[in-house]
């Protein structure tokens, strides 16, 4: 498993519904946490230019180190085995530069290398592979890859300048209608630029709970 830490460029992919199709330079970093496990660390550049991160835990399931089951919820919940995904390293080449990914389901797919672009003819490669797996390419995305690895600083200043607090009232109340509902209180930064100084839009409301 040590020779697969480190990052990964992601070369092409098949659509996922929680990840954004217009997303560009996307790096996916494996590194070991002191308790062994391995800790995923995911970022881009989205569609709106913004930079995200997404951490996530996996570990694997078999003693050859090829299969995987990776949570990207909060920590308290990735105990619960329906929380975590399956990820398969179907190919991988001798001096680990080049991976195939994927799940059993064959829903999911990523051609990962340690360089932001492959050659034409190793993709082409890889992908028959997959093909070959019984995966459906029709939906392949190919995101742009400059080369850039979002930093923490990007990271950081990302999170800082889109923070939104949601602070809910104590126990739902019945509204007018009946309905069970939270009063909340949402507060977002406005200015990008004066970290000390910093502007806020406040909004108010309430919402409705099931």
């Amino acid at each position: 498993m040590d020779r697969y830490l480190g990052t990964w460029f992601e070369i092409c992919r098949l659509p996922l519904k929680w990840e954004d199709e217009h997303a560009s330079d996307i790096t996916a970093t494996y590194s070991l946490d002191p308790d062994g496990l391995i800790k995923v660390d995911n970022r881009c550049i989205d569609g709106g230019g913004k930079p995200v991160q997404a951490i996530g835990q996996a570990f694997p399931t078999d003693a050859g180190n090829a299969r995987l089951k990776v949570s990207f919820l909060p920590q308290y919940l990735r105990w619960l085995p329906f929380t975590k995904g399956d990820y398969w390293v179907m190919r991988i080449s001798p001096d680990y530069t080049v991976a195939l990914v994927g799940t059993p389901d064959r829903s999911n797919l990523w051609l990962l290398s340690r360089t932001p672009q492959l050659p034409g003819e190793v993709c082409e490669d890889y992908l028959s592979s997959a093909r070959a797996e019984g995966f459906d390419l029709a939906a392949l995305i190919t995101p742009l890859q400059s080369g850039n690895i979002v930093s923490d600083t990007e990271i950081a200043a990302a999170q800082a300048d889109s923070r939104c607090l949601l602070e809910r009232s104590p126990p739902p109340f019945r509204n007018e209608s009946g309905t069970r509902a939270l009063r909340f209180t949402a507060i977002r930064r406005t200015d990008a630029d004066n970290v000390g100084q910093a502007r806020c839009a406040v909004a108010h409301g309430t919402i409705c709970v099931t």
